[in-house]
């Protein structure tokens, strides 16, 4: 903790095709629950190049969770 001079920094990460990931990118936004929101953490999220071909070419991206499809992950 830096000696007590300041925080510690945390980050958490999360896949573009996560079916969490709409509500995981609102949790810093100054709107809603203060409970869902996240006060003391870095958010980011992973942007694979195949993300970046379908937004290119317009076409679909399609979200699902590790839990359904384990063998995806």
């Amino acid at each position: 903790n830096q000696g007590g001079r300041r925080k510690g920094a945390a980050a958490v990460y999360l896949e573009t095709w996560h079916a969490d990931i709409e509500e995981f990118l609102e949790l810093r936004d100054n709107t809603g629950e203060d409970q869902r929101r996240t006060h003391n953490l870095n958010l980011a999220h992973w942007i694979p190049d195949e993300f970046m071909r379908r937004v290119d070419a317009d076409t679909e991206w399609s979200l699902f969770s590790p839990a359904d499809v384990p063998e995806l992950v």
